[in-house]
């Protein structure tokens, strides 16, 4: 049975399956995810939580990759990355 469009996530989808502006916007968000969840990952406190953020990034770093975009540095993410904000743990 396919998915419906509520079960889909981004993350789950393939570039080729988007436009090009879908494609631009998920770059950005994908970012964003990145950016919080390296900034979580740096500051918390836990090693649970850490770890878990740790792994956060990968998945986002792997994903601005796939979709053709600049994974930023760790000090670029951490500049404009939020604590707990969306794509992290």
């Amino acid at each position: 049975m396919p998915k419906t469009e509520i079960e889909i996530k981004p993350e789950d989808m393939s570039p080729t399956e988007m436009t090009e502006h879908q494609i631009q916007y998920w770059r950005k968000e994908f970012r964003k995810y990145y950016a919080n969840a390296m900034v979580t990952y740096k500051e918390c406190g836990g090693h649970n939580k850490a770890y878990w953020n740790e792994k956060a990034c990968e998945k986002w770093k792997n994903k601005i990759i796939e979709f053709g975009g600049e994974v930023p540095s760790d000090k670029e993410a951490c500049a404009w990355g939020f604590f707990n904000g969306d794509g992290s743990y």
